[in-house]
């Protein structure tokens, strides 16, 4: 006997169709032999989709970092199967602002049954270290110094301030408690001050007694018979 087969049902050879990608499928057969009539049908072939997961590496930059490059991780790829026009996508730009950003993963493949899992990019403070060494004699005020943060700590374009003083109008600060710190952060217009950490790094401040000068005078009374004191 003599099989013939068509994916159509309507060109029929001995060759027998095969499929690859997922989907359903039907193959019409035609069976013939000598002293009989021929028998036809079909059959149906379903390929189920594989499950694939893709899942966006998480990422973390320092405010002012270039952009990294955006990475992921599959399962479930067949074997060898060249892994193409899978986008990832970011907002985040050099010079955004601290915070998260979510990192979007796309694809499409009728072959799978594909799960996405987004990312998130985030932004930490740029750390700034800031020595503050003073001194003043005592006038009854407090001691304050404003910095002007040298540019190449800084995002290029920031311009960053930082007024330091302390909370009495005596003693000493060596360890950086007691201190108001006030930052301010711009660039241009814009309030940048929430993209930097400034931390103390070296405090001493003092602010020195000063000398007292007292003037006792003499006391000369005539006896009046009432007490008598130099004050």
């Amino acid at each position: 006997y003599t099989i013939k087969y068509s994916s159509g049902g309507e060109s029929y050879s001995a060759e027998v169709p095969a499929f690859t990608n997922a989907g359903t499928y039907k193959v019409y057969y035609v069976i013939s032999a000598d002293n009989c009539y021929d028998k036809s049908g079909s059959v149906t072939i379903t390929i189920g989709q594989k499950d694939l997961t893709i899942t966006a590496d998480d990422k973390t930059v320092t405010y002012g970092d270039a952009k990294p490059e955006l990475t992921y991780n599959a399962e479930g790829f067949v074997e060898n199967e060249t892994q193409k026009n899978i986008v990832l996508s970011c907002d985040y730009q050099q010079g955004s602002n601290v915070g998260s950003y979510p990192i979007v993963v796309s694809y499409a493949n009728d072959n799978y049954k594909v799960s996405l899992v987004n990312g998130a990019l985030t932004v930490n403070k740029k750390v700034v270290v800031l020595d503050v060494v003073g001194k003043k004699e005592f006038d009854n005020t407090v001691w304050s110094n404003t910095y002007s943060i040298p540019a190449e700590q800084l995002f290029a374009g920031d311009s960053l301030t930082v007024t330091v003083k302390t909370n009495d109008t005596i003693g000493s600060y060596t360890g950086g408690t007691n201190l108001i710190v006030t930052v301010d952060g711009k660039r241009g217009e814009t309030d940048v001050t929430a993209n930097y950490d400034v931390q103390l790094g070296t405090v001493n401040v003092v602010i020195e007694n000063i000398d007292m000068n007292v003037t006792v005078n003499n006391v000369t009374e005539e006896y009046d018979g009432q007490d008598h004191s130099p004050v």
